[in-house]
């Protein structure tokens, strides 16, 4: 009997569904689907081809490319290898800006005079832009010899060997060598098919439970950065703060501790909780006050000031930075300071494996020290693990 299938729409489905012909999957699901895409409503079509752009830059080690998508007409390819990333966006390879070339002989090998830092051995160049020896033009060429004359290197291809420029128009002017852009990283490339990642804007988070989690950062088309993620707030934790009391006195003084925190202008990153710091005053008599005012912290928009009550530091009041005053405010011990950072990304088998986001935060998870463990961190921000007591969003 010949099975019906009414679209393809459920993809490629397991063996052990073949003989179920009494589901609908069945009936909208392939064995095997290779070099086709499948389309929203049922059909499949040719998957695109390929173009070559350039060789790997080192194609003695693993190769892996990975996907960046910065908006709908800003895409990139990124070529991860040992320990290096490149970048390949609209057919071509991004590129440094360019040495000024100022002379090019006709020998085996050729030998390329150039004005500007100098490029190292190996060093991938693309060179544009030559008069006469027109030949080079939209060429890459690997440096060689760096240096064996006055700013100059010898002109090999991307396998090593020699360009032989003889036979080739003489230069007469201009031209530009730039070398193509490139980042280094940690990765070996025996770990690359183990990298997790996830993207938010123009920032990919890297992870993998043999390093420290990273951020590559598109900081502009041409300038890129990979650095270690910090899960401490980026807003400073302020000092101690001052203390002064006021008012008319008496009474059985009560020692009162407070602490307060730096709240970033957007007002959901919020530092570490300062050290403590102490007044004594009689807050049960009318007139009595403690004034609190929080040390300075740069991009600070406001502070919140906190009191100790049984034990726990429980929110009072906000300031923006002057004089806070308590006049026996009850302290609200279900919002306490962040107190700690979490242990998590200090070292072997606490790095995260996986990475990714859900709903305003960025969870991380699956170390080698606690594989069923994840951590997200506080709503709203991007880095931020601190805890507190009791336990808040």
């Amino acid at each position: 009997m010949k099975t019906y299938l009414r679209s393809f729409a459920g993809g490629e489905i397991t063996p052990e569904l073949y003989g179920r012909i009494d589901l609908g999957k069945n009936q909208t699901g392939l064995a095997r689907c290779k070099n086709f895409r499948v389309l929203p409503h049922g059909p499949v079509q040719n998957r695109p081809g390929f173009s070559y752009v350039l060789e790997a830059k080192d194609s003695a080690h693993l190769v892996r490319v990975i996907p960046f998508a910065y908006s709908a007409t800003q895409t990139m390819l990124l070529e991860f290898g040992h320990q290096y990333v490149r970048f390949h966006t609209g057919g071509a390879t991004l590129l440094e800006t360019g040495l000024t070339i100022t002379g090019i002989t006709q020998a085996a090998p050729g030998v390329l005079t150039y004005t500007g830092t100098d490029p190292a051995n190996g060093d991938v160049m693309y060179l544009s832009s030559i008069g006469g020896m027109t030949e080079l033009n939209g060429r890459f060429v690997k440096v060689a010899s760096v240096n064996a004359g006055a700013n100059t290197f010898q002109l090999t291809d991307l396998a090593g060997a020699n360009i032989d420029t003889s036979s080739f128009t003489a230069y007469t002017s201009g031209g530009t060598a730039a070398r193509a852009y490139v980042l280094a990283t940690p990765f070996s490339d025996t770990d690359l098919f183990d990298l997790h990642f996830t993207q938010s804007a123009d920032v990919l988070t890297i992870t993998h439970a043999g390093y420290q989690s990273r951020e590559l950062r598109r900081v502009s088309a041409t300038n890129w950065t990979l650095t270690s993620v910090s899960f401490a707030p980026t807003i400073g934790t302020p000092g101690a703060p001052t203390t002064g009391t006021g008012g008319p006195g008496g009474g059985t003084p009560v020692t009162y501790s407070y602490k307060t925190t730096a709240v970033a202008s957007d007002g959901l990153e919020e530092s570490l909780a300062s050290a403590a710091a102490t007044a004594s005053m009689d807050l049960s008599i009318a007139g009595n006050y403690i004034d609190v005012t929080p040390a300075a912290v740069s991009g600070a928009n406001y502070y919140n000031v906190y009191k100790l009550k049984s034990g726990v530091y429980g929110y009072i009041g906000r300031t923006t930075g002057a004089a806070f005053r308590d006049n026996n405010i009850t302290a609200d011990v279900t919002i306490s300071p962040p107190e700690t950072l979490l242990d998590w990304n200090t070292g072997a088998g606490k790095y995260p494996a996986a990475v990714a986001y859900h709903e305003q935060r960025r969870v991380f998870g699956g170390s080698t020290n606690k594989p069923q463990s994840v951590i997200m961190t506080r709503s709203g921000t991007e880095s931020n693990t601190t805890s507190s007591i009791p336990t808040r969003d």
